[in-house]
């Protein structure tokens, strides 16, 4: 049996690794191996840990973390979480018993990754804890820990801009969710900062392709876009500065009468 799920992992992996993988076909190979797993002797509850069994251990481990893998390339993020965990378990609960993994800095940097573009920051802190000092300068867990630090700094355009450099083409999905929460955050602060800005500068600050997708971004949030320029507010600008002219009226009233009152006192 355990020649089988060796065989049957083999297959998978051969498939992930092909330039046009047929996920359909790896997730059925993939439900074959678990089946698989769940007769091997060493894996039942209860197993004496034999030698035979530290090595299924591996072979099970080896499964769960292709099947990250499979995750990631089929964007499906509840089966990334179920299998990280499963993976866990075992670079957690058997640490002392089985090699360590040359796939957990990747895996684990990964997960911290996921964390991060879902805005998790206290679960990012949480799962930091469990990854062992030696791993934290692992090139995808540092990947992951300066990313969490420069979106703690509000570093939003560095982001964008080296959006790009990732340690490994799995970064790339979880990295693209968190340059569109980057992005809308430096879009917030141009908006604050500035009245009006060039199209080129746009580009430039939000890591867009051209200038077309200004044009884009511009019809979702309202801003009005003349020529090569954007200003910002758009219909509502003018009720905004109607609104502060109230505002600051009442508060000029509220400051007069409570000085009229003291004087009465």
């Amino acid at each position: 049996m355990t020649t089988n799920v060796r065989t049957g992992l083999a297959d998978l992996r051969k498939e992930l690794e092909s330039p046009k993988p047929d996920l359909e076909r790896c997730k059925k190979l993939l439900v074959q191996l678990k089946i698989a797993l769940t007769q091997l002797a060493g894996l039942q509850p209860a197993a004496e840990l034999t030698a035979d069994a530290v090595s299924e251990l591996e072979l099970a481990r080896d499964v769960y973390e292709t099947a990250v893998h499979l995750s990631i390339l089929d964007e499906d993020i509840p089966s990334f979480e179920r299998h990280v965990s499963l993976v866990k378990t075992y670079y957690f609960d058997y640490a002392s018993v089985l090699r360590p993994s040359p796939r957990a800095g990747h895996l684990l940097g990964l997960n911290l990754m996921r964390l991060i573009a879902q805005n998790r920051i206290a679960e990012f802190h949480t799962e930091l804890e469990l990854v062992p000092t030696e791993l934290r300068t692992d090139s995808h867990v540092a990947y992951a820990l300066r990313l969490e630090q420069q979106l703690t700094d509000g570093a939003y355009a560095t982001i964008l801009s080296n959006a790009a450099v990732v340690p490994d083409a799995s970064f790339r999905f979880f990295m693209d969710t968190l340059c569109v929460t980057a992005r809308k955050e430096t879009a917030d602060c141009a908006e604050r900062a500035y009245e009006v800005l060039d199209k080129a500068t746009l580009v430039r600050l939000l890591a867009l392709k051209d200038p077309e997708e200004v044009d884009t971004l511009a019809m979702e949030r309202g801003w009005v876009v003349s020529g090569d320029t954007v200003r910002f507010g758009g219909d509502d600008a003018g009720e905004a500065a109607v609104d502060l002219e109230l505002s600051m009226d009442l508060i000029k009233r509220n400051m007069e009468y409570a000085k009229e009152l003291e004087r009465i006192v």
